[in-house]
């Protein structure tokens, strides 16, 4: 480690580091509205933030709100600094050892500048990294190591540019349609019907592009909806629940854990508006 860089573990409460092959694993809790002045790492981060938050700032100007459930990228060498939420952070951090002949050279350029994102396939192999590191056996190094590397197989297919040749036009249509009535109980051969092409050519194409089918995608626009309105209105989780096209709370709760990491009522409480989150602290009736 050069003398100007400095550990993931910086200004956390407690940690856990773990090095398997060529990635280094860290798990670290960071306190309620703390700061981490200006800092580089020597490796290059893909982290996920596994609860809580924080505000991502680089010294050229780029910010980000890393919430729960998001994916962002630190390069190796970036100056940047970290400010907690009111809930603090609760992050997983992989290394990838940069000089590693497992690394794919494609992911060279896409770990070289900062980004944020939500990718629930992701989220999925981190929650499951940390499953591992809580609970270790003999095999977990072996684990460990695979679903690390099935991370980076994730985000090179999922982040790096497509080739050459963009959708059919009736590809972007059904796109369109499913992000214009996702909260409806929409079918694949509905769109297909109405774009004018065969069920199976609809699903097959669209997973191609997508790397995801219909439905997964319309549940992730469902979740990005139901969060924008758990954190900015005072809308009872039941009633997002059923707008959001889900059959009751219960199911949109168990959901919503799946893919964002917390249930809805820990959302809200940690992303709410101020101002809501003073009234409903005040208020006797409960969520």
């Amino acid at each position: 480690m050069s003398s100007s860089a400095v550990p993931v573990t910086m200004g956390s409460q407690a940690a856990m580091m773990r090095e398997v092959g060529p990635f280094q694993l860290t798990r670290a809790t960071f306190p309620a509205r703390g700061t981490i002045p200006p800092h580089v790492h020597d490796r290059p981060c893909i982290a996920f933030m596994l609860g809580g938050s924080f505000d991502l700032r680089f010294h050229r100007g780029r910010e980000f709100d890393c919430l729960a459930g998001t994916v962002f990228i630190e390069p190796a060498g970036e100056t940047h600094c970290n400010c907690m939420g009111c809930a603090g952070a609760k992050v997983l951090v992989l290394q990838p050892d940069p000089r590693s002949e497992l690394l794919p050279r494609q992911l060279e350029s896409l770990l070289s500048r900062p980004d944020h994102f939500t990718d629930p396939g992701l989220i999925h192999l981190a929650f499951r990294l940390h499953a591992e590191l809580n609970d270790p056996d003999p095999v977990s190094a072996l684990m460990l190591e695979g679903l690390s590397l099935e991370i980076l197989a994730l985000l090179a297919k999922e982040r790096l540019p497509k080739r050459p040749g963009g959708p059919p036009r009736w590809l972007c249509e059904a796109e369109a349609l499913v992000r214009a009535r996702f909260t409806t109980s929409l079918t694949v051969a509905a769109v297909a019907r109405e774009v004018g092409v065969h069920p199976s050519h609809l699903a097959r194409t669209f997973r191609h592009f997508h790397r995801c089918s219909i439905g997964r995608f319309a549940r992730r626009l469902r979740m990005e909806w139901a969060s924008h309105q758990l954190a900015a209105t005072e809308r009872t989780i039941a009633a997002i629940a059923t707008q959001a096209g889900f059959a009751d709370q219960s199911h949109f709760t168990r959901r919503f854990k799946e893919q964002v990491g917390v249930t809805p009522h820990r959302w809200r409480r940690s992303h709410g508006a101020p101002a809501a989150r003073e009234k409903r602290n005040g208020s006797s009736s409960p969520l």
